[in-house]
């Protein structure tokens, strides 16, 4: 959902990656449009994780799918069309998402050489790019400390504030999603290889348990995680995914 409630993104992977915006009014798709006829940058695969920024009308979404080019575009929340097409080192751009500042966008890269980028909002500029083996799915914990990076056989925590590795957090299996809690006391990765789920520790980045015999869709990773009564899909600061349809809460 685009700030303001009333419109929605939807990318449509089968239909030439094409992004409907739909009026929650009607109900009506008012405009369609593929990010690489208005930026200029053809052939954009697979964007389907849209990241949201905090302080200005800014969007983000990258190219999951493409083993040969890293792109990440910016759109604009007022004029609901893309802005730029720039493009970084790591391939497949997956979960990008701005820092709590907007100074700083956090990109998982799904194909290889997998790993993270980090752009440079104001200069549209990548930072630094870090390659990580089985890099898969990111996410930013609640209070916007930490970009973390689902890896093989791990889970990286990324410093927001330097782009340095903090902490290395053994898994086995690793590479699926992660949600957490909106307290920030835990995080939740999906386990892909070891069909199971990690419980994070965020306040000491510690593992705590690994939750085995879980159902197919919380160990690959598609966000289906159950909290108490609560049943979470992707949550993450001002970024929330169902497959192809981007909302921000």
């Amino acid at each position: 959902m685009i700030p303001g409630g009333r419109y929605v993104w939807s990318s449509q992977r089968f239909e030439s990656d094409t992004f409907w915006t739909i009026d929650l009014l009607t109900q009506e798709v008012v405009d369609k449009f593929s990010l690489g006829s208005i930026t200029g940058v053809e052939g954009i695969i697979a964007p389907l994780h849209v990241g949201f920024a905090h302080t200005q009308p800014l969007a983000v979404v990258g190219n999951i799918l493409d083993k040969e080019h890293g792109y990440l575009t910016f759109l604009s929340t007022v004029t609901r069309r893309p802005l730029e097409t720039i493009e970084i080192s790591c391939h497949g751009a997956r979960d990008a998402m701005f820092t709590l500042d907007d100074s700083k966008i956090f990109t998982s890269c799904q194909q290889k050489p997998k790993g993270l980028s980090v752009v440079d909002v104001k200069s549209r500029k990548e930072i630094k790019m870090v390659p990580v083996s089985g890099g898969r799915a990111g996410a930013m914990s609640p209070d916007g400390k930490y970009f973390m990076l689902a890896a093989k056989g791990a889970i990286l925590f990324f410093d927001t504030e330097t782009t340095d590795l903090v902490k290395t957090v053994k898994v086995p299996g690793g590479g699926g999603n992660i949600t957490c809690l909106p307290d920030g006391s835990k995080c939740y990765g999906g386990l892909r290889k070891a069909k199971a789920v990690a419980v994070i520790d965020l306040t000491n980045l510690e593992l705590l348990k690994v939750i085995v015999k879980v159902g197919r869709a919380a160990w690959r990773g598609r966000g289906y995680i159950s909290v108490g009564a609560v049943s979470l899909k992707k949550t993450k600061p001002n970024h929330y995914h169902q497959h192809t349809t981007s909302v921000c809460r």
